[in-house]
């Protein structure tokens, strides 16, 4: 049996949809985190801790290269309609992996909210960068 290389970004694609508005996002790095609360207690009596971690969301941050406005569209309309005083747009986003066997899984970020974007333009040969950071209380493999 052929051993089978590890996957890298080029077996990955990112699909936004917001309120039943499909973006496809150019990623060029993408991070996801668990962040929560590392808990350890001394029992009396006890050799050792018990350890612990407590779940409160996950982080992902998407660096990013645009053909075209889309995903900054995205993020702007977001902003749009918390300025409005309107319900939150429901928004999911799909990392969508395939592996090197041929083989593919999906993973999906729920209940998201989009935090503090950037953009850079450089110089004149210079690629553009948007950085898109979301936190999320759903991160699953379908």
């Amino acid at each position: 049996m052929a051993v089978i290389p590890h996957w890298t970004n080029k077996n990955l694609r990112v699909l936004c949809v917001q309120d039943n508005n499909k973006v496809l996002i150019d990623v060029m790095s993408a991070d996801v985190a668990a962040v929560g609360q590392e808990v350890a207690d001394g029992v009396a009596g006890e050799l050792r801790t018990r350890n612990q971690f407590i779940l409160d969301h996950y982080t992902l941050k998407l660096e990013t290269q645009q053909q075209k406005f889309e995903a900054l569209k995205m993020a702007l309309k977001w902003q749009d309609n918390l300025d409005a005083f309107a319900a939150p747009l429901k928004m999911t986003l799909g990392l969508v992996l395939t592996f090197n066997d041929g083989t593919r899984d999906t993973a999906v970020a729920q209940d998201l909210t989009l935090d503090a974007w950037s953009m850079s333009m450089a110089g004149r040969t210079d690629r553009n960068k948007f950085t898109i950071p979301f936190r999320c209380n759903i991160f699953k493999i379908l």
